[in-house]
């Protein structure tokens, strides 16, 4: 049987795992805590993303990320600012159901955006923030 991963690979993301698995929940409950606070929760967020100069590599893997999950969305006929604005608004399942897209993902590319777009033009990411939030109802 052919296996993806030879047990001393296992072995090692288990034992990082283990190692994380109580912060990695930690860190999902503040951001579903956040989510729960709307726009105020969202921006408090949003500033846990550094986007400067001393973190170039990051955004790019960042930016490289954002654009695949972009080109994911339009593929799958949907638009970019339709998906963020559900991601950060409506519960897990139904995101899921609405999309089939894992919510997880969503809310990270979401907030990664928005902190690109909060860095380059504070204008349009309050005008996007406005749109989630006030502009159809979402609380």
């Amino acid at each position: 049987m052919n296996h993806l991963f030879d047990s001393n690979e296992f072995e090692k993301y288990e034992e990082y795992r283990k190692k994380y698995e109580s912060l990695f929940n930690l860190e999902n409950e503040i951001i579903k805590e956040k989510l729960s606070q709307g726009i105020n929760g969202v921006e408090w967020l949003v500033m846990q993303i550094r986007v400067d100069k001393d973190t170039i590599p990051e955004n790019n893997a960042k930016l490289d990320s954002l654009e695949q999950f972009s080109k994911l969305c339009g593929r799958m006929g949907f638009f970019l600012h339709d998906v963020v604005r559900d991601a950060l608004t409506i519960e897990q399942e139904d995101f899921y159901q609405k999309y089939g897209l894992n919510w997880w993902i969503a809310v990270d590319e979401s907030l990664s955006y928005l902190a690109m777009m909060k860095a380059g033009s504070y204008e349009e990411y309050l005008k996007l923030l406005d749109m989630i939030f006030k502009g159809n109802g979402a609380s």
